[in-house]
């Protein structure tokens, strides 16, 4: 069996040779949001940007097994560089890059504010599950944020995800917003998503460790 630490595991920032493990994993914990934007052959493309995103400094975070990568997050915010939709763009083509985001823009939101970071892509393997994976990912997100200095930690998730609702709710994310889904229920298959933020600001941070 891999061996998959129980009580901490290590997270760490990603070798650029282990950008198909992360494509692989996404497209297969979150086939549901990647599948109807980005096609059924995405995960090459999906992979050689991923890979570049990693050399370039983009926030993925991942946790590794003797296996490889068992679980992998990135974090966003509003000071990134925004030139990700021209390196979505060249390696799935301009319509794909605008079907992506068309159908992306149903459920997540438009703009990100200067305090927030956001958690997305929050994706475990099943050998990974019930091991802390996801919680310690999690947690690597809260410090990451606290030390760029925002002061919320954002995510967004489906309600049929009872398993991430009951994790983000244990570390202590409340719901700031339900968005019942119309259109997006016939792309995504998704009845809705509640986005729910945490304070992670500085004094916070201060707070927790007295």
């Amino acid at each position: 069996m891999a061996n998959v630490q129980t009580e901490d595991p290590t997270v760490r920032r990603p070798r650029p040779g282990e950008a198909a493990q992360i494509a692989a994993l996404l497209l297969s914990a979150l086939g549901d949001k990647y599948r109807p934007a980005l096609g059924g052959n995405a995960e090459g493309p999906l992979t050689r940007l991923i890979a570049q995103e990693v050399r370039t400094g983009a926030r993925y975070l991942v946790v590794a097994d003797d296996l490889g990568v068992v679980g992998t997050v990135h974090l966003s915010t509003a000071d990134e560089d925004g030139g990700g939709t021209g390196a979505l763009a060249r390696e799935l083509g301009v319509l794909r890059t605008l079907r992506a985001i068309a159908a992306w823009s149903l459920i997540e939101p438009r703009r990100l504010e200067a305090d927030l970071a956001s958690v997305d892509e929050l994706a475990v393997a099943p050998r990974g599950r019930r091991r802390g994976v996801g919680r310690a990912l999690l947690r690597a997100c809260e410090r990451e944020a606290r030390a760029l200095g925002k002061r919320r930690l954002m995510l967004l998730v489906v309600w049929e995800n009872e398993p991430a609702l009951a994790l983000y709710r244990s570390e202590g994310f409340s719901v700031a917003r339900r968005r019942r889904f119309r259109l997006a229920r016939l792309v995504f298959g998704s009845r809705g998503a509640d986005l729910m933020v945490k304070p992670v600001g500085a004094d916070v941070g201060a707070q927790a460790a007295r």
